[in-house]
């Protein structure tokens, strides 16, 4: 009974996890591939701090 709540369980950590750095990497590319490479950089250090 448990086993398999606390299997969901993992497998939302695992996955939001996933989607996290995932999204986390993609932002980054997208923010250092634009022409302003240290106001992007600062734009997403500040997007992420908000959703954090």
């Amino acid at each position: 009974m448990y086993a398999r709540f606390f299997f969901f369980l993992f497998l939302f950590y695992y996955y939001s996890c996933f989607f996290f750095l995932f999204f986390l990497l993609a932002s980054a590319y997208y923010y250092s591939s634009t022409r302003l490479r240290a106001g992007g950089l600062l734009v997403w250090m500040d997007g992420w701090m908000g959703v954090l």
